[in-house]
């Protein structure tokens, strides 16, 4: 290996796209992900890499109709762990 490469990482190469963004909670420049239906394992492993760039999640497609009220409650409880705001959307809002 190069040794001028040894022990750097891409951000030592990269420039960050979004330039200074805010911490949680932010105000500005928020990031809405939409969960087509995913389990609490992926759930888990989508917050264990990104959590800290979401900001709201989006329980789409009248998805949360399908879910247990325990796995419901346990999936939510697990956002907002990580100060994600969470709601139902897609079908549920447009009914609404």
């Amino acid at each position: 290996m190069n040794g001028q490469l040894k022990g750097k990482t891409w951000m030592d190469f990269l420039c960050y796209p979004l330039g200074n963004r805010e911490n949680k909670p932010r105000e500005h420049g928020l990031t809405m992900v939409i969960d087509k239906g995913m389990g609490l394992g992926e759930t888990r492993d989508l917050l264990a890499v990104s959590a800290k760039y979401i900001d709201i999640i989006k329980l789409g497609f009248g998805t949360s109709a399908l879910y247990s009220p325990e796995l419901l409650a346990e999936k939510i409880d697990i956002i907002r762990t990580e100060e994600i705001d969470v709601y139902p959307g897609g079908t549920f809002l447009e009914v609404a």
